[in-house]
């Protein structure tokens, strides 16, 4: 995710950085999965999934921002 944010910045044309940034919201969603996972193994405590999972929730919004 980062480094797709991290390209957009240095794209010229606004469609190539909506598209890095679309990408970015892609594997942002993908880490909601992943989180999802990680809770039903239970591997990790649940205060700690659900702060990941708010933390990813402001991510996946700010992106959305960016990508219009």
């Amino acid at each position: 995710v980062p480094l797709n944010i991290a390209e957009a910045v240095g794209k010229t044309s606004e469609a190539d950085r909506n598209n890095r940034y679309a990408i970015a919201r892609g594997e942002a969603m993908e880490c909601g999965a992943i989180i999802d996972v990680i809770r039903l193994l239970g591997t990790v405590p649940e205060p700690d999934l659900a702060a990941a999972k708010q933390l990813l929730v402001r991510v996946v919004g700010m992106l959305s921002k960016l990508c219009r």
